[in-house]
């Protein structure tokens, strides 16, 4: 909560709930916060959408031990069941942490040289050459 704002309480509880036992879902936090059945998602997305983001990146970062301790595992036990799965989702959340290699890093082949453009055909082509003039 970065700008200087003031939040009603059932804001501030969503923000907790959201980030804490409600893992993320924003109806379960709507409801333990204590707003009302009849208030719509996009009410309190309209209100706490910069929150609400920040609270999304909070929660990869929390996760980001996670992740490299499951790669760890999954080194140990390839075999383990789920390993693949695993492995997608700890390589998805390191992804978006940053903490993978860009495509430069990798020696990933970027597209080199740059585009040509020619005029359009038209079946014509001209030819200018100097001719000696007659009076030589």
């Amino acid at each position: 909560m970065k700008k200087e704002r003031e939040y009603t309480d059932t804001q501030l509880l969503f923000l907790e709930y959201y980030k804490g036992s409600a893992n993320g879902d924003i109806k379960a936090a709507m409801k333990m916060a204590g707003y009302s059945e009849n208030t719509r998602v996009s009410e309190v997305l309209k209100s706490l959408k910069q929150e609400i983001h920040d609270a999304t990146l909070d929660m990869i970062a929390l996760r980001g031990g996670k992740a490299v301790a499951s790669l760890a595992s999954i080194l140990d036990n390839p075999s383990q069941a789920g390993a693949s799965n695993a492995l997608k989702a700890a390589a998805q959340i390191l992804d978006r942490l940053g903490a993978t290699k860009d495509k430069a890093e990798t020696g990933a082949s970027k597209p080199s040289g740059g585009i040509f453009i020619l005029p359009p055909k038209d079946g014509s082509i001209i030819v200018k050459l100097d001719e000696p003039s007659e009076e030589e």
